[in-house]
């Protein structure tokens, strides 16, 4: 184990020293992280692991997540994407296959009309 004046001879600083000053505002971001999180604005929060990009999840509509964003844009800036859970999925592709059923009765397959187009040379 190196004590801290063989790390400090060698160059090596805490990152609250002022040497680091990305590492002091990223410290910063994730104490607000962190107090949103135990609050329950933030339904989880992380980084990955190059060093500079993280993902959030929130839960809401638009105009009830905006609000919550706007705190942290002077650090982060966000790439919104809604997304669904497995059940409502599900109940998407349900519901586009029963109306595509009854659209498309008289129609021939396109895996068929592929097969026709593969099967004939032109």
């Amino acid at each position: 184990m190196v004590d801290r004046s063989e790390k400090a001879q060698r160059g090596v600083r805490p990152l609250s020293e002022g040497k680091w000053p990305m590492a002091k505002l990223n410290l910063l971001l994730l104490e607000m992280v962190k107090a949103d999180l135990k609050s329950g604005k933030l339904a989880d929060w992380g980084n990955y692991c190059n060093g500079f990009s993280r993902y959030c999840l929130i839960e809401g509509t638009e105009a009830d997540i905006l609000p919550g964003l706007l705190k942290y844009m002077p650090y982060v800036l966000f790439d919104v994407k809604p997304v669904i859970n497995v059940d409502q999925a599900m109940e998407a592709i349900n519901r586009v296959v029963s109306q595509s059923k009854t659209k498309y009765k008289s129609r021939p397959s396109i895996l068929a009309i592929l097969f026709l187009i593969c099967i004939i040379p032109s």
